[in-house]
């Protein structure tokens, strides 16, 4: 090791440093000499750095996620010393890059070692117990890292995320169910699950003639009384008399009936109300086909084709809120759009060439 003299810290030797900040001299020249035998591959700044960090009021504090690193890597279980060594080997190594992006590089790269608690236990237990596929959660979790979240707040939406996805899995299953044979253990499972309430039900089970109606109607059209997914009577008056008048093929004002109410007329097996909402989409159709559409492209087939995929959506749909059925329809229709247009133009291209060829 060099001699004490060639120690220096911010521009001055050690010893002046520790003269003008309070410190004691010998006290740091044996840290340095502990840590040099814990890590003897260890420069002398890296030591000096090292011992510099730890001494007490006169740290030199780094933050992560709006705490010190010293209280980030306790509370994650993370050896701060030799979290330390690795980020002065690093900032040697990439001069270039922030103080702030090494400690990032190197956090992400100690979160996928370290144990992650979630809730108060384990990531793995709460995954286990909430049917979760860890390999899944925490691919998500480093994804929304790396698109700037901070860590606690990526793992929480990589969780929520999949959690919806079970949570929609679930229900598409009720559904399906419902459309098939089902024992009464799994017709009380799915009421339950869907949080419909039982007399509710066997109302609307009267009513309407069968038990998938009375469900599905009940989940489209719910008030939401006392907890349980219900239907009001008066509700179901106002309903009636719009189904009255669309059968009698009367005079009644679409534009008041709303996308979702005629999803949830539909899916109830009440009304075919496809045309109907294809006629209420027409404008979404037009105005995608036309903010990507130049010359020599057959619209009309692909306005054919997105009427055909919304009947497909509409058919795999299970949601109830009204907003998330709204923007699962459109952004669809705008991908499925974009994409036979780019189609469209691509064959375009192959035509023009064969015929290029041929003269």
């Amino acid at each position: 090791m060099p001699t004490p003299t060639k120690y220096f810290y911010e521009g001055m030797t050690l010893k002046d440093f520790c003269a003008n900040n309070d410190l004691n001299y010998r006290t740091q020249l044996t840290q340095i000499s502990k840590y040099h035998r814990l890590y003897p591959n260890l420069n002398s700044d890296d030591l000096v750095k090292l011992v510099m960090s730890k001494c007490g009021t006169k740290e030199v504090l780094y933050y992560y996620e709006g705490m010190t690193l010293h209280e980030y890597c306790r509370l994650h279980q993370i050896n701060y010393n030799n979290f330390m060594i690795n980020f002065y080997r690093l900032r040697e190594k990439k001069p270039e890059l922030a103080n702030e992006e090494i400690i990032t590089m190197l956090l992400q790269k100690n979160n996928s070692k370290a144990p992650v608690m979630y809730e108060g236990i384990l990531l793995e237990e709460y995954c286990q117990s909430h049917n979760l596929n860890i390999r899944y959660v925490k691919e998500r979790w480093h994804h929304l890292q790396n698109k700037g979240e901070k860590s606690e707040e990526a793992l929480k939406n990589a969780i929520q995320y999949y959690e919806r996805k079970n949570q929609d899995n679930k229900i598409a299953w009720c559904f399906t169910k419902l459309k098939s044979d089902f024992t009464e253990s799994e017709l009380k499972e799915i009421i339950n699950y869907l949080n419909i309430d039982v007399n509710n039900f066997y109302l609307y089970a009267n009513f309407l003639g069968s038990f998938y109606k009375a469900i599905t109607f009940i989940w489209y059209f719910h008030d939401n009384q006392d907890g349980k997914l219900k239907v009001s009577q008066a509700k179901y008056l106002t309903i009636s008399w719009t189904i009255k008048k669309l059968v009698n093929h009367e005079d009644i004002d679409l534009n008041k009936l709303s996308i979702p109410f005629l999803i949830g007329l539909y899916k109830s097996q009440i009304y075919d109300t496809r045309y109907l909402i294809y006629l209420k989409l027409l404008h979404y159709y037009e105005y995608y086909i036309n903010s990507s559409y130049h010359t020599d492209i057959d619209t009309e087939l692909i306005l054919e084709e997105a009427m055909i995929f919304t009947s497909e959506l509409i058919e795999k749909m299970n949601s109830n809120q009204d907003g998330a059925m709204i923007s699962y329809l459109t952004k669809s229709l705008k991908w499925f759009i974009k994409g036979k247009i780019k189609d469209a133009y691509k064959l375009k291209e192959e035509a023009d060439k064969v015929l290029q060829r041929k003269k």
